[in-house]
């Protein structure tokens, strides 16, 4: 049974890429009939944003396992080991957070037109 339920698994990850495409070319056209450009100044300018913010949020996080991981010798851990690995699985998800909250807020985004000015 696990090869049909891989295959499906399979069809629904392709029949997903394929309706993300779909809505970022919408999002595209969308934009470029505002202005040409437009959503590359917009990715630029939310991955810049989360970029800024994840960072700080990261060394955050840094600062609070350095004073954490001392603990860990006491498991009889190695505690530099234990905080290179923890350390770059923090940079992994901060990568991926990134990635997914820029992609959110680009198909989130809406464009005013204030036509008063």
């Amino acid at each position: 049974m696990e090869p049909s339920n891989n295959r499906e698994q399979i069809n629904l990850i392709a029949d997903l890429k394929q309706q993300f495409q779909i809505s970022y070319d919408l999002k595209e056209a969308e934009m470029k009939l505002i202005e040409p450009g437009l959503l590359r100044e917009l990715e630029r300018s939310f991955l810049l944003q989360q970029i800024d913010f994840s960072w700080k949020e990261h060394l955050q996080k840094i600062a609070s396992l350095r004073d954490a991981v001392g603990w860990r010798a006491y498991g009889q851990k190695d505690p530099l080991t234990e905080y290179k690995q923890e350390a770059y699985n923090f940079f992994v998800i901060m990568l991926t957070r990134i990635r997914h909250r820029v992609v959110y807020f680009v198909l989130r985004s809406r464009i005013i037109i204030n036509l008063n000015s």
